[in-house]
C-alpha cells in the first residue's frame, strides 16, 4: 500500500515536472528537425497522400506509429492537435517511470530500490528535456521498458502470455525507432548464456518453442509495414531505410570535425546520375567499405570518440539559440550533475546486487546501445541515450540505497538512546 501512495506520488510529480518544463521552458525553443518530418507525413496522411513527406512520393527513411498517431490527433483535433500530442509525450514519459518501477522489481526484488529508481527517473534530466517535444523518444521509451519487463517475467514465470506479448511490444517498439533491431541478438545472447538453468529444467524444445512465439508474434507485428516497404519499393525494408544513410555518415565523419567526408568526387557524382535510389546505394556501400579498409585509423578513433560522446556527461548543443538559453544552461549543469551521481552509484550498485542474471541484461543492453551508436551517430544528442536511463537508475537506485542503508543502520542505536 505504502508503495502505490508512493508510485502516486511520483507519478504526479514526474507530470508536473515536465509540463513546467516544457510549457514555461522549452515550448518557445526550436523544435529538432525530426518533428518536422513527423509533422509533415501526418499532415499528409490525415489529406489522403499516403505516408510521404512531399505528399508525392512514399516515405521509407521514417518508422511509422508517431506519424500514424498524429493523423489520429489531427483528424479528432486541428486546432489543438500540437498541445494534446506534447501532453500525450509528457504522459507516456511519466508512465515509464511506473514501468521502471516494476522492472526494477523483477531485477532487484527489493521495494525501496524500485521506489528510488521510479523516483530518479521522474527527476531524470534527459527525459525531462526530450518528454514535450514531438519525438518518437517517450513512446519508444514506453514500449522497449515494457518489452523488456515483460521478456524478464516471461523468462522466469515462463507464461506463454508474456512471450506474446513481449514480442508484440517488441514490434511497437521497432515500429517507433528501429534500433531495437540491433539489441534482439544481445537479448537473444543473454538469454542463452545467463537463463540456460531454464532450458536444462523446462526442456529445449519446450523453451526455444516460448522464445520463439516471440520471434514470430516480434515478425507478425512489423510484417504488414515491411510487406508496404516492399510493393512500394521492391526492396525488403523491415522497418525503415534510414540506417542506411546514418551509417555511411557515421564511418566517414571526420575524426577531428565530425563532418561527412566525399567519398566520391564531383564527377563520380555526375556519372551516377542515371542510378536509381537503390543502385546508387549498392555503390555507396562499396565505396564505404573501400574507405574502412583504406583509412582504419581514423574510423577506429572515430568510434572511440562516439562512444565517450553517446556516455558524456555533459549534452552536445550545437544550436547557438539553445545555448544562449538560460534554462538551457540551467539545464545542463543540472543533467550533468545528475549523470555524474548516476554513474558513481550505478557502478556501485553493480557490484552491490547479488545474483548477476538479471543485472546482466542491462549490461547487455548498454553495450547494444553504445555498439550500435559508434557506427549510426551522426547527431550526438543525449537523447538517443535514453533508452539506457531506466536502467542506470536502477543500478544507481541500489547503489544509493545500500550504504544508505547501512548508515541509517548504524545510527539506529545512538539515536534511539537519544530519544530514550
Amino acid at each position: 500500500m505504502k508503495n502505490n501512495r508512493g508510485l502516486l506520488f511520483i507519478l504526479i510529480l514526474s507530470i508536473v515536472l515536465r509540463w513546467i518544463s516544457y510549457n514555461y521552458f522549452l515550448s518557445h525553443l526550436i523544435s529538432p528537425a525530426d518533428s518536422g518530418q513527423y509533422i509533415a507525413i501526418a499532415e499528409n496522411l490525415t489529406n489522403g497522400k499516403g505516408f510521404s513527406l512531399d505528399g508525392n512520393e512514399p516515405t521509407f527513411h521514417r518508422a511509422p506509429f508517431l506519424p500514424y498517431f498524429l493523423s489520429l490527433l489531427l483528424l479528432t483535433s486541428k486546432n489543438n492537435w500540437h498541445l494534446i500530442a506534447s501532453a500525450a509525450n509528457i504522459l507516456i514519459s511519466s508512465i515509464t517511470g511506473v514501468v521502471v518501477y516494476f522492472t526494477s522489481m523483477r531485477i532487484i526484488n527489493d521495494g525501496k530500490i524500485a521506489i528510488i529508481s521510479s523516483l530518479l527517473f521522474a527527476i531524470n534530466p534527459v527525459s525531462i528535456f526530450w518528454s514535450g517535444f514531438i519525438l518518437t523518444e517517450p513512446f519508444f521509451l514506453l514500449f522497449f521498458t515494457l518489452s523488456i519487463l515483460y521478456l524478464l517475467k516471461a523468462a522466469d514465470g515462463q507464461k506463454m502470455r508474456d512471450f506474446v506479448i513481449c514480442g508484440v511490444l517488441i514490434g511497437f517498439s521497432a515500429l517507433t525507432r528501429p534500433v531495437i533491431l540491433g539489441v534482439i541478438p544481445f537479448i537473444a545472447l543473454w538469454v542463452l548464456i545467463f537463463k540456460n538453468r531454464s532450458f536444462a529444467e523446462q526442456g529445449i524444445v519446450p523453451q526455444l518453442m516460448k522464445f520463439t512465439m516471440t520471434g514470430i508474434f516480434f515478425v507478425l507485428t512489423i510484417l504488414p509495414w515491411t510487406i508496404r516497404n516492399y510493393v512500394n519499393s521492391g526492396e525488403i525494408i523491415p522497418i525503415t531505410s534510414e540506417g542506411h544513410g546514418n551509417l555511411i555518415q557515421g564511418l566517414t565523419e571526420d575524426p577531428k570535425t565530425l563532418e561527412q567526408t566525399p567519398i566520391f568526387t564531383p564527377e563520380e557524382i555526375n556519372n551516377m546520375e542515371h542510378l536509381n535510389d537503390w543502385e546508387y546505394r549498392g555503390v555507396e556501400r562499396e565505396r564505404v567499405i573501400q574507405y574502412v579498409l583504406s583509412h582504419p585509423r581514423d574510423v577506429l578513433r572515430l568510434m572511440i570518440k562516439k562512444v565517450f560522446m553517446f556516455w558524456s556527461l555533459i549534452p552536445e548543443v550545437n544550436s547557438t539559440e539553445l545555448r544562449s538559453d538560460f534554462f538551457i544552461k540551467l539545464l545542463m549543469v543540472l543533467w550533468a550533475t545528475y549523470s555524474g551521481v548516476i554513474y558513481i552509484f550505478a557502478i556501485v550498485g553493480f557490484f552491490s546486487v547479488k545474483g548477476r542474471n538479471n543485472i546482466m541484461l542491462i549490461i547487455f543492453i548498454m553495450i547494444s546501445f553504445t555498439i550500435m551508436h559508434m557506427f549510426f551517430l551522426v547527431v550526438p544528442e543525449k537523447r538517443f541515450r535514453l533508452p539506457l536511463e531506466p536502467y542506470l537508475v536502477i543500478l544507481a537506485a541500489a547503489g544509493l540505497y545500500s550504504p544508505l542503508e547501512r548508515k541509517i543502520l548504524k545510527l539506529r542505536g545512538p539515536l534511539s538512546m537519544v530519544l530514550k
